[in-house]
């Protein structure tokens, strides 16, 4: 920080896992700007900082073509645009999942876009399929940085959501799949929230894209017991359950 005093410079912090890893970092004159990328919102530093912050969603469709285009080639995209956009939607519009693959398809110049798409498997595709010989530049390997820096309680909030079989989650719901009070799981869930490991859909709903949803599967397979999954998918079934007869009772009572 003292030899960049007064010194006009871009300081780039990829990566960060936390604030208490930038924070010494940062420069201490106006002349010096810094642009940090993270996983997480690293929302403290705006307490003891003057920051402006920008969280990027996923690709658009738009975006995704584009980007296909620039690595597999524009006539291989635009010959079979339809392939070409179920390709990018399997690939839930995550930037590294979309590279990824877009990289396994350029060194296979004679296969189509519709064999790779079915290589995928549509919706139901493994999350293995999301790697490159290099084992490092995979949608696993990148999703195991963030896992590991949750804590247990998160984590475990974390894989019981990939029991839920829509697409949305209530604090409600998530509170049935962990067996325990909704204050237990909204506190976690807001945690997930901010190192994007779940979206806010809306006021106290959350989801996420097909890839987390598939690695949440997956966590939860690894580390959670026969018992204790079928536990709480019956704990889930239950209160979904009676939430409805509860909503059909009152509609009885309002007609």
């Amino acid at each position: 920080r003292s030899v960049l005093y007064s010194r006009r410079t871009l300081l780039v912090l990829d990566n960060a896992a936390s604030v208490d890893q930038v924070a010494p970092l940062l420069p201490a004159s106006d002349s010096t700007f810094a642009l940090i990328t993270s996983r997480s919102r690293l929302t403290g530093l705006g307490v003891t900082h003057a920051t402006a912050q920008l969280s990027l969603d996923l690709m658009t469709q738009a975006e995704a073509l584009n980007l296909l285009k620039n690595i597999i080639g524009t006539e291989r995209v635009q010959r079979e645009e339809d392939a070409a956009r179920l390709l990018a939607e399997q690939c839930a519009y995550l930037p590294l999942a979309l590279r990824i693959i877009a990289e396994n398809v350029r060194i296979r110049p004679r296969a189509s876009l519709a064999t790779i798409t079915g290589e995928l498997g549509g919706n139901h595709h493994n999350i293995d399929d999301f790697a490159t010989v290099d084992e490092s530049l995979a949608v696993v390997s990148v999703f195991d940085w963030s896992y590991k820096r949750l804590s247990r309680e998160d984590a475990e909030v974390f894989r019981r959501l990939g029991l839920h079989p829509g697409a949305e989650m209530s604090a409600e719901s998530a509170a049935a799949l962990i067996m325990s009070p909704i204050s237990a799981a909204k506190r976690p869930l807001y945690r997930l929230a901010s190192m994007h490991m779940v979206e806010e859909a809306n006021d106290r709903r959350f989801t996420f894209h097909d890839l987390m949803r598939l690695y949440a599967e997956r966590k939860c397979g690894m580390d959670d017991a026969d018992y204790v999954r079928s536990t709480a998918f019956e704990n889930l079934a239950s209160w979904y359950l009676h939430t409805a007869n509860n909503a059909n009772k009152l509609l009885l009572q309002r007609s």
